[in-house]
């Protein structure tokens, strides 16, 4: 029975801690073009959650298309993945997490910057590894945590 405690406990910890990073991400991404856009003049929204394309997107009127607008999705993902750099593991590993959903979640963002949509694969690939690098490396430490309770 504690066996399957343990599990249940590590699987809880991982579940909701993830589903919380995507969504503060998500919505910090998201932010970070709004607020950059009104920087330069622009009007819009952030929508969470189209129902059609269950996607969420930032809706912005511009009078002219600005590569830091694109890119503004890292002004406040990146801080906050390192904040977490002040804790101690596991909860330490969530900057890799965020970090790499930050560069995961920006890779068509980045192409669309710089007119290059090849280069969508790169950092959607490096986001990946880096998201997986620290989801197993936070498995690990929570393990390690609740076998030493």
């Amino acid at each position: 029975m504690k066996f399957w405690r343990f599990c249940l406990s590590v699987l809880v910890f991982v579940l909701v801690s993830n589903a919380l990073i995507v969504i503060t991400t998500t919505i910090l991404h998201e932010m970070g073009h709004l607020f950059v856009g009104i920087l330069y003049g622009c009007r819009g929204k952030i929508i969470f959650l189209d129902t059609e394309t269950l996607a969420t997107y930032s809706q912005l009127i511009c009078e002219e298309t600005n590569i830091f607008i694109s890119i503004g999705s890292f002004i406040f993902t990146i801080p906050f993945a390192l904040l977490f750099l002040l804790l101690k593991p596991p909860e330490r590993n969530f900057f890799k997490i965020i970090f790499g959903l930050s560069i995961f979640s920006g890779s068509l963002d980045i192409s669309e910057a710089f007119g290059l949509p090849f280069l969508f694969y790169i950092p959607y690939i490096i986001g990946f590894i880096i998201i997986c690098y620290g989801e197993c490396i936070l498995i690990d430490n929570v393990i390690k945590r609740y076998k030493s309770i």
